[in-house]
């Protein structure tokens, strides 16, 4: 099974957290689970050029942040606006220095669902599971799961 299969089939959905309608898998949760798995995995939080103190990418109006997962050699940068609790771009003057952290691990979790974990975040899919785990549900006597 490729890596991001393996990431793909981590049951996630017991460890979302809700804010308002929203799901969402919690940063620390999501490096946890991938670093029990691939325990050389890696991110990187970018820097612009011009300023390597902040972490955080300016447009003079509003600002970004971006970060790169790497796993088995294989990299995925993301980039994620710097937003309020409503998902809105934060204007540049009121962002604090807890907003880009907060974004910052936002970010790492987007780019660990392009690896596959929790990407059902996005697609808003219930866990994924593998033809051979349907099969045995249907196969078994769980309702519960055949349900599901």
């Amino acid at each position: 099974m490729s890596y991001f299969m393996t990431l793909r089939s981590v049951r996630v959905k017991s460890k979302f957290k809700k804010k308002g309608n929203l799901d969402y898998l919690d940063w620390a949760q999501a490096w946890q689970l991938t670093k029990m798995i691939y325990p050389d995995a890696k991110y990187q939080i970018h820097s612009p050029e011009s300023d390597e103190e902040r972490s955080y990418f300016t447009d003079g109006r509003t600002a970004e942040v971006r970060v790169t997962v790497t796993i088995q050699e294989i990299s995925h940068q993301v980039r994620l606006a710097i937003m309020d609790n409503r998902n809105n771009s934060l204007p540049l003057e009121k962002i604090t220095s807890r907003d880009v952290m907060d974004s910052i691990q936002r970010c790492k979790t987007k780019a660990l669902a392009m690896h596959g974990l929790g990407l059902n975040a996005w697609t808003g899919e219930k866990d994924f599971i593998t033809d051979d785990e349907f099969n045995q549900i249907l196969d078994s006597d769980d309702v519960i799961s055949a349900r599901e």
